[in-house]
């Protein structure tokens, strides 16, 4: 891939008239994260407790001196880690996709664009395309966002489940053991402004971020369903 050349998200909108991008400008604020927009996934910026604990983890302390870019940090890999693995507050991702059939998770329950199966693919792509940024270095991203909604055999669900938990899994791995966190997503003049600011580490928190929207989707497709709390229960009080 010629870096000079790299096109983010030029898939064509609904009515054909404009690019539709796979991601708007990634920022973060002092007291929360604005991630990705892409045809079918809008994040919202988050608030509250959630935008306190993930905004100390990337700071635009570090500069790429090959080309002045200021990037984000990650400085405290535990929480990293507690994200990924949905401590806190919330569910994390093994616990809401639990005792899910095949047929339940194809399903689209009222007229929803993606099934829960669809939606799992989505974040399993990203979340491996984030990992291997980090593992082995920046090899090329998708062209257009379509690319990032593979495809579910019938018989797959089981199977897909099980790769995106390893790929969380996977992410706590290189959170851990990674010495190159700090450096950035990006080699040097490939033009993809919502990454220019990324460190490898700083792009598994955009993981995180992203995979959080999803989860909430499909817990409530889960309620739309009747499926939802899962067999290990929800949280209450």
């Amino acid at each position: 891939m010629n870096p000079a050349s790299v096109q983010v998200g030029a898939a064509l909108s609904a009515d054909g008239t404009r690019p539709a991008r796979i991601f708007e400008q990634f920022t973060r604020g002092s007291l929360g994260i604005t991630t990705c927009s892409n045809s079918d996934c809008e994040h919202r910026k988050l608030g509250g407790r959630a935008g306190l604990a993930a905004a100390p983890l990337a700071r635009n302390v570090v500069v790429d001196n090959t080309s002045m870019r200021e990037l984000y940090r990650i400085e405290d890999r535990d929480l990293l880690i507690a994200l990924l693995s949905g401590e806190g507050g919330f569910h994390g991702p093994a616990v809401a996709l639990e005792g899910l059939t095949a047929e339940q998770a194809l399903a689209k329950p009222h007229g929803v664009p993606h099934s829960i199966a669809e939606i799992v693919a989505h974040m399993c792509y990203w979340q491996e395309w984030f990992n291997r940024c980090a593992a082995e270095g920046f090899t090329g991203m998708a062209e257009h966002a379509l690319e990032g909604w593979p495809a579910v055999a019938p018989d797959g669900w089981e199977a897909l489940r099980t790769r995106y938990l390893a790929a969380i899994e996977e992410g706590k791995t290189i959170v851990t053991t990674s010495t190159t966190l700090n450096d950035p997503l990006l080699p040097p003049h490939v033009p993809i402004p919502f990454l220019a600011k990324e460190s490898k580490g700083s792009g598994i928190l955009h993981a995180v971020v992203h995979s959080g929207h999803h989860l909430g989707q499909i817990v409530t497709m889960r309620q739309l369903m009747g499926l939802w709390p899962p067999p290990a229960g929800s949280m209450t009080w």
